[in-house]
């Protein structure tokens, strides 16, 4: 079987392998994690959670729809576009025939939010140049290092290295894997999933509490089946004969007591810190109230501390490999990859042209790179000629009046 066919195409449901000292997030899987509620917790369920859903949604599509720009270092110190570069098409457009760039990216951000970790396969031509790169289930990954340290993994057990695989990590401790957010904060996920059986059970029993009947004598056996038969006539609809002097006292706990609506906002609110997403920006409650100037501010907080996390973290994994971007030993590559996130911290139209204004004449900024930021082409001859207007005449050049014959 072929590389592509093997990693890429491999059964998504085989179990794979780990060790003892690397369980690896297959294992995690499968068990679900240990939680005091006892209710066990996988990283795929957690995408259940509406709060977990918006906050990967959210992070994701975001990273996603951001253009990844390949740029050449220029010997004065800054950067220019290279659209020649083999990098170009697979990063900005097509990392593979059957995906999208915003597509692959998201999919990528998913698996870094999810498990901690991302993997992608190299597929190269017939010349060994990486032509497309192809996501791959962390499930289905589980990694450790072999008796030369190089890093190994291992994909439906089969094992792959450095040169086949690309990685990225999110948070890690000891730097061969990322640790996955949802089985560190499992315990918050565990309450969470409490709380939804509990609110699903109260609901199956049309709302109707648990009770306990109190009879002031003890009862035949026959006499406590009738009025069990009659007991539950009351859960379908029916009414209930109560006789012999029976009281019903209430078992279950009030919603209202048990604060159940304050529960799902605080859940929600823990999910928006474990994500570093702005609470307003999943619909939870922070505290604070959300003004036209507070909303901007968090969407600025999102591009800026928890997209530019991932930004980089994809930036830098793309930019190490030697197979994308060859270097000299000592040295760094020419060329590196970079997502262009400029539109999403656009303000106003107002406030951003006033910003352009301020630059053109502090000489750090020209027209066309201005135009260059608001997706416009460069000005050509004929359109500065025009925007320039006629020569005004001056004591210098006094040829440029017009003659009084005109």
């Amino acid at each position: 079987m072929s590389f592509l066919g093997g990693v890429i195409v491999g059964a998504e449901g085989r179990s794979g392998t780990w060790t003892l000292e690397e369980p690896g997030e297959m294992l995690e899987t499968l068990t679900g994690g240990r939680t005091y509620t006892g209710r066990p917790v996988s990283i795929q369920g957690a995408l259940r959670f509406p709060a977990v859903l918006d906050c990967v949604v959210l992070v994701s599509s975001s990273v996603g729809g951001m253009p990844l720009i390949v740029y050449r270092s220029d010997s004065d110190g800054g950067k220019i576009r290279d659209r020649n570069h083999p990098t170009w098409p697979m990063l900005h457009d097509n990392p593979n025939p059957e995906m999208s760039a915003d597509e692959v990216w998201e999919i990528v951000v998913c698996h870094l939010l999810l498990w901690g970790n991302a993997y992608m396969a190299k597929v190269r031509d017939s010349l060994g140049i990486v032509r497309e790169l192809w996501p791959i289930s962390p499930h289905r990954v589980s990694v450790n290092r072999d008796a030369q340290k190089r890093k190994v993994f291992h994909v439906d057990g089969a094992p792959f290295y450095s040169q086949d695989i690309l990685h990225f990590r999110g948070l890690s401790s000891g730097g061969l894997v990322g640790l996955s957010p949802i089985q560190l904060c499992r315990q918050t996920m565990g309450i969470m999933a409490a709380q939804e059986k509990f609110q699903g059970e109260f609901l199956r029993s049309d709302g109707k509490p648990n009770v306990i009947l109190r009879h002031p004598k003890e009862l035949s056996e026959p006499a406590a089946k009738r009025l069990k038969v009659s007991w539950d006539s009351v859960k379908a609809g029916g009414a209930a004969i109560l006789e012999e002097g029976i009281e019903v006292d209430k078992w279950t706990m009030p919603l209202d007591d048990a604060q159940f609506l304050e529960q799902h906002q605080f859940s929600d609110l823990r999910v928006a810190q474990m994500f570093q997403v702005p609470a307003g920006k999943i619909g939870a409650k922070s505290g604070d109230s959300l003004t036209y100037s507070t909303n901007e501010q968090n969407g600025i907080d999102l591009v800026t501390y928890t997209l530019g996390r991932w930004m980089k973290r994809i930036e830098g994994g793309l930019k190490i490999d030697p197979a994308l971007y060859p270097r000299s030993v000592g040295q760094a590559s020419s060329h590196f990859p970079e997502f262009l996130a400029d539109g999403l911290l656009r303000t106003d139209v107002r406030t951003r042209y006033s910003a352009y204004m301020l630059g053109i004449k502090a000489k750090f900024l020209t027209v066309d790179e201005v135009r260059q930021m608001e997706n416009r082409p460069a000005l050509t001859a004929e359109q500065i000629a025009a925007f320039a207007g006629p020569v005004e005449p001056t004591e210098e050049n006094p040829s440029d009046a017009p003659s009084k014959e005109s």
